[in-house]
């Protein structure tokens, strides 16, 4: 534990940020390294936050419920992934699911319009399969989530660090 003190710690996530900051004061590095102590461990975030994720590429969840457990970097980037799978997904002819919104507007629009019954293809949920999860340091801790995507299996790796008393993806890929 005391080589963690000596060394400089990291306060942000990715090393070509320009905002980039070592605390070389001790203290800080004391008082990070408490607060990650106390948190629980993150291989529960680590599942949500994959699962979401999934659920957001998928476009069944909304991208902005990952912007409070994601970086901003994490998180920009990952919306901008997922507004071209959107673009491509359109450009396909796959429908997306919508938001409830638009799903009230177009229950308006059927209402007026009477259709054709057609059988609705029922979506399989994603599950989790396996979680590892293992923590680097006092302040940051790695997992790999396998997930049972339809008939698919995909992984995300993950990267986690203490943010202000919380647990916070700083990386986030998905295979």
């Amino acid at each position: 534990m005391t080589a963690v003190l000596e060394t400089p710690a990291l306060l942000n996530c990715l090393p070509g940020d320009p905002n980039l900051r070592l605390a070389n004061d001790p203290s800080e590095a004391r008082e990070r390294i408490a607060r990650a102590t106390q948190l629980a461990d993150p291989t529960a975030v680590m599942c949500a936050t994959a699962h979401a994720a999934i659920e957001a590429l998928h476009g069944h969840r909304p991208v902005q419920q990952l912007a409070g457990i994601l970086s901003p970097d994490v998180f920009q980037s990952f919306h901008s992934q997922v507004r071209a799978q959107t673009s491509l997904d359109l450009a396909n002819g796959k429908r997306r699911t919508s938001t409830p919104a638009r799903a009230t507007q177009r229950a308006a629009v059927s209402a007026q319009q009477p259709r054709a019954h057609t059988p609705a293809l029922r979506r399989v949920p994603t599950r989790i399969v396996r979680a590892r999860v293992v923590r680097v340091s006092a302040v940051a801790a790695e997992g790999t989530v396998l997930l049972q995507d339809g008939n698919r299996v995909r992984a995300a790796a993950l990267r986690a660090e203490e943010f202000r008393g919380r647990w916070r993806i700083c990386v986030l890929q998905i295979l």
